[in-house]
């Protein structure tokens, strides 16, 4: 079934009724800058809006919050391919994953295979990702949220889709209550990490013009989103949110550079989802050039 038909509400704020009761939350941090400080802005947010009482953020390197209620933040510093979870993933409610890169961040994929090795490809984006969601589920976790990628694909014949994919599917059977996946487009508003970065940034634009739902999204209304959802209650075990959900569950139209108002608010999925629909695109075309040739 397509990920899309299973379309969440947006909302209006942030709303704090759950079917668990959520007070204490992890989020994981990695070393890809996009989904780093995606990571970083929800620990603002959670720290803002007082939603959990604590907040553990395990990190590679340290992150250095000073924000608002910083109090209630415990930064954790770890080498994740070493860390012992033990104690790290005790009496938590619920956990935000950020570990792994963006598909940009890896440029193509076959040529960073071949540079990085497939093994780091599995290892920054499949094995910590799983290890870390087990240790949790184990140590009694109810919510688990996974920022993946668009195209993320157990059987895609790319490496880095296939880890995603692969994790996302290990997750899902983790033994969590409630599994949310997100799978954003290009994160926009992060540092070029690479030339490849860099270089898809620049295309990103030219994609809006013909699909602002799906080309890319900021790291801002990524964030929102992903804590949007987390407070919400569900009746689902499994979401898996596209871009377009994620655009809508952070409040924005579109995140687009090139901003085209009302092709940002079309919803393309019901507007092309039946034949009526293209056939009334079809009469209203035919309709006008009978107008035009009734007036020359």
């Amino acid at each position: 079934r397509d990920p899309r038909d299973r379309r969440v509400q947006v909302l209006d704020g942030v709303s704090v009724v759950s079917v668990d009761k959520l007070r204490t939350a992890l989020v994981a941090l990695g070393e890809g800058p996009g989904l780093q400080e995606t990571g970083k802005r929800v620990v603002e947010l959670l720290c803002q809006y007082g939603v959990v009482d604590e907040i553990r953020v395990l990190s590679p390197t340290p992150v250095g919050y000073k924000g608002k209620n910083s109090e209630i933040v415990r930064e954790i510093v770890a080498d994740y391919d070493v860390v012992d979870y033990e104690n790290e993933c005790e009496d938590l409610d619920v956990a935000f994953c950020f570990l792994g890169h963006t598909r940009e961040e890896v440029g193509a994929d076959g040529f960073w295979t071949l540079m990085e090795g497939l093994a780091t490809v599995e290892r920054c984006n499949r094995d910590r990702v799983v290890n870390l969601a087990k240790a949790l589920a184990s140590a009694g976790c109810k919510h688990f949220h996974l920022l993946s990628s668009q195209g993320a694909d157990p059987n895609s014949i790319l490496a880095f889709l296939k880890a995603r994919g692969e994790a996302e599917e290990a997750v899902q059977h983790a033994g969590f209550s409630r599994v949310a996946v997100y799978r954003p487009a290009f994160l926009k508003g992060k540092r070029h990490s690479s030339l490849a970065n860099a270089v898809s940034g620049l295309a990103v634009p030219a994609l809006e013009a013909f699909a602002p739902q799906d080309a890319s999204i900021n790291i801002e209304t990524a964030a929102l989103a992903v804590l949007h959802n987390a407070f919400v209650s569900s009746a689902q075990h499994l979401e898996v949110l596209e871009n377009a959900d994620m655009l809508k569950l952070g409040g924005s139209g579109g995140d687009g550079w090139i901003r085209f108002p009302e092709l940002d608010a079309m919803d393309w999925d019901e507007l092309w989802s039946t034949k009526t629909a293209r056939e009334q695109w079809r009469d209203e075309a035919k309709e006008a050039e009978k107008e035009a040739g009734e007036d020359v």
